[in-house]
């Protein structure tokens, strides 16, 4: 038990430090936050998320009665001013019942509340609306607060399902103490007295429900009658009614309210799910009746109820009013501090038993299990609700696609034959790929992998598949604890932290899982960039390696993708060490091979790239340096990895043919630079033109024809390529990497690389080049550089450019001339 104890005391701790730090603010501006994105067609004036996209123009009605809530805005501003003189309080009923101007509510609530003078729920609560949808945000850390600090100053109730709607409505139109006052005002004044509803036993609901029952029997015998009839009790439908509104009176007329204006409507219904989605569901998005006439009903209603004098139920006896003293600390049971359920139930708890039995022993329990019940009754009863994120029809998933990336156009809801045809394959090959790699090693095995990658591997299968193809599995059994000292290390040494803290706020954020600020992902992707420019100390860091290093933590975890990553960079087959390595020399060389593959085989189309000065490394970076991706559909560059992983290098000199080679006819048609950059830039990441399965297999005939003619590969690899240092030791920074000042000189492989890149530009009219989307791949650096021998260029940045910023630290291969060589 101490063991527990203290687990318990750590792990509430760690939920404290999760709030407090939240979501940083000063993030990139991601598509969410674009005021004309798509997400905002479906936000509400009360910033609730819906399904359907709302209308742009308001209808007659609803633009009059804006009008009249703008006209009473002044009124009510006048009246919340001097509230206190008599005259002005008797005018207060008449108005509220015409309703508070929606920007006045939050000043309104205080004043009538007299405000002025945990963890799970948090995250599952009102989670369709802007300020609480994102986790830490920072009105989902003042709610935990809120119920957090609630708890402790109610000991009796502590706390219970349903606060978190009360303190989260609240806080829509309130600040954090003003929400904790708040709520404690609706515990405690005797004209809200939620304590009683949310104590143990529920009293309250209890004493609720049987007056709610009696009014149904005294003045709508017949509904009550069609209600027992389909075994439809009223704890099925109005638990949030009486849970989930503020004063005693309203709650009584508000429930006989809702079934009064629709007794015929359920009347209708002769199915008990049917009466229970209408009440729970259906009436919750269509109420079919203005809100000025509900209303006035209800008005009307709580006038002819205490005019009969049944307004409000039998008094509350002495177990719904608090009994402890407010703040005092009370000491919790063990049971109640390690999280453990008691062995027996208290009495109060049995009673509730009893009586939610007796309500329902009439009913059918296989009917029962099919209804909606859990949909209102707190975990106490039956179980959590469902919130709307966990319904896969939400809207934000209609513009997510399969592999997680966020569009903003709404996807198709049905899938066209060709795309149902696919899946159905990829289904039937899962079943192969499942045998085939409990047994990879055998050589029949081997001998089928090569024809079944080219066919593609299942999306489900890729994480296993990848791990396997890259050996990865076996690198960490050699190497346990290396992962885990590299990122020590990093926090205490490495220089590279800025640049890659910045790289990582941008990469991917269009993705589900890299969308958040400090969501996992990004914390996983910032530790295993951070951790290698501490194991791979001739690398560093340089910008591009977070395209790889995200690709890899979409299908493995934190420290497989550490050493897929290092298995990349390595390998022999793969050799990603030259392309980052300062100077990057493997990008030279193959750059070069890229050229002489068109001169040789597409001399007609190098001739008209060169006449518009579109030199390869215009539009190649991103296809050497990340093998493809955010340069051609997603789905594509996917398949193209599953080839690299096998075949290694040969794939990348392939696949750039295969690009030019498949869309030369239309590169042909274009006569500008900017239009042949963009083509090749951003409309084939969009729109390949072909199917996947068609590039895949032309793909596959290239590289039989490359091999066949020798020119599958560049020349072999110099020495500058491989590593020199040993992995893993300790490499002590200069001052400047240290403090991440800029070196006044630059190195000798910098030099030989602006050179090389000012060689092959010296034909190309820079007049033109000024107007040109190069920017799109090259960081800041290599305009600096190129100034002092040209004239100026002006850039653009794409979002997803493999540099969008200024490298900020100085040690890494990234900054400085480093990044800039990218040419």
């Amino acid at each position: 038990e101490e063991t527990l104890l203290v687990r318990a005391q750590v792990e509430r701790e760690k939920i404290f430090q999760k709030y407090e730090r939240g979501r940083e603010p000063g993030a990139e501006i991601d598509p969410w936050e674009d005021p004309d994105f798509s997400l905002y067609k479906h936000t509400d004036r009360y910033g609730f998320i819906h399904k359907h996209t709302l209308p742009t123009r308001l209808d007659s009605g609803t633009t009059r009665r804006r009008e009249i809530e703008l006209e009473r805005e002044k009124k009510w501003l006048k009246m919340l001013r001097k509230l206190q003189r008599k005259d002005t309080v008797e005018k207060l009923r008449s108005r509220i019942f015409k309703g508070i101007p929606n920007k006045l509510r939050p000043e309104a609530w205080l004043k009538l509340l007299g405000v002025e003078d945990i963890d799970s729920d948090v995250n599952r609560q009102f989670r369709e609306h802007l300020i609480f949808r994102e986790r830490y945000s920072v009105k989902q850390q003042s709610l935990f607060n809120v119920l957090a600090a609630y708890s402790m100053y109610n000991s009796e109730v502590g706390y219970c399902q349903g606060m978190s709607s009360v303190a989260g409505l609240l806080l829509m139109y309130m600040d954090e103490e003003e929400a904790f006052w708040g709520l404690n005002v609706l515990f405690t004044d005797e004209k809200y007295a939620m304590h009683g509803l949310f104590i143990e036993g529920f009293p309250k609901l209890t004493r609720f429900l049987a007056h709610h029952d009696r009014l149904l029997e005294r003045f709508m015998p017949r509904l009550k009658r069609h209600l027992d009839k389909h075994h439809v009790d009223s704890v099925l439908y109005s638990l949030k009614w009486f849970f989930c509104r503020f004063r005693e009176r309203v709650m009584t007329a508000m429930a006989y309210t809702i079934l009064k204006m629709h007794k015929n409507r359920i009347m209708r219904l002769r199915d008990m799910d049917l009466i229970i989605e209408f009440l729970q569901v259906k009436l919750h998005s269509d109420f079919g009746y203005d809100d000025d006439f509900a209303i006035r009903t209800l008005g009307q209603i709580m006038t002819d109820l205490k005019r009969v004098k049944m307004d409000l139920p039998p008094p509350a006896g002495p177990n719904e009013r608090p009994k402890n003293a407010f703040g005092e600390i009370v000491e919790a049971s063990v049971e109640k501090k390690i999280g453990r359920r008691r062995p027996v139930f208290t009495e109060n708890e049995l009673n509730v038993h009893n009586t939610v039995i007796s309500r329902r022993q009439e009913m059918d329990t296989a009917d029962l299990s099919q209804s909606r019940i859990s949909d209102d009754l707190p975990d106490e009863f039956f179980g959590a609700e469902i919130d709307p994120w966990e319904d896969p029809d939400f809207s934000l998933y209609k513009h997510t696609d399969r592999y997680g990336f966020i569009h903003k156009h709404t996807l198709p809801t049905r899938l066209d034959s060709g795309t149902t045809r696919r899946r159905e394959i990829e289904l039937e090959r899962e079943k192969k790929w499942l045998k085939m790699l409990r047994k990879l090693q055998r050589k029949d095995t081997v001998e089928k992998l090569r024809s079944r990658i080219f066919k593609g591997i299942p999306n489900k299968l890729r994480p296993e598949a990848w791990l396997k193809l890259l050996g990865v599995e076996d690198v960490m059994k050699k190497w346990p604890r290396v992962y885990r000292e590299m990122l020590h290390r990093a926090r205490l040494y490495s220089t590279e932290v800025r640049q890659i803290d910045s790289d990582v706020n941008r990469q991917f954020r269009e993705h589900l899982i890299f969308r958040e600020r400090y969501s996992v992902k990004q914390q996983s992707l910032f530790n295993v960039l951070a951790a290698y420019s501490m194991y791979n100390s001739e690398v560093g860091y340089c910008q591009g390696m977070s395209s790889v290093a995200g690709l890899l933590l979409m299908y493995m975890d934190e420290e497989e993708a550490f050493w897929g990553l290092n298995v990349l960079f390595t390998d022999e087959k793969y050799a990603m060490h030259g392309l980052f390595i300062e100077g990057f020399p493997k990008l030279t060389r193959f750059l070069a091979h890229h050229d002489r593959l068109l001169e040789r085989f597409m001399p007609r189309l190098k001739r008209h790239l060169d006449k518009h000065h579109v030199d390869s490394v215009l539009y190649s970076l991103k296809w050497f340096f990340v093998v493809f991706v955010e340069r051609i559909p997603f789905s594509l560059a996917l398949r193209v990895w599953d080839v690299y992983l096998l075949e290694g290098e040969r794939v990348m000199t392939a696949m750039a043919y295969t690009i030019l080679k498949m869309h030369k006819n239309r590169i042909m048609r274009l006569r500008d630079m900017d239009l042949i950059i963009e083509f090749l830039q951003v409309k084939l990441h969009s729109d390949f033109g072909y199917d996947d399965d068609f590039a895949i297999r032309t793909l596959g005939q290239i590289m039989t024809d490359l091999k066949r003619v020798k020119m599958d590969l560049p020349p072999p690899a110099g020495p500058n390529e491989r590593p020199k240092n040993a992995f893993g030791e300790i490499v002590e920074a200069s001052v400047e990497k240290k403090i991440g000042r800029r070196r006044p000189v630059f190195t000798e492989n910098e030099l030989n690389v602006h050179n090389t890149v000012i060689s092959r530009r010296q034909e190309m009219d820079t007049a033109d080049l000024s107007q040109s989307r190069i920017s799109d791949d090259l960081p800041d650096e290599f305009f600096d550089i190129i100034g002092a021998n040209t004239s100026a260029i002006q850039s653009y940045r794409s979002e997803n450019s493999l540099c969008t910023s200024v490298a900020s630290s100085n040690s890494s291969v990234a900054s400085s001339m480093d990044c800039v060589t990218k040419l």
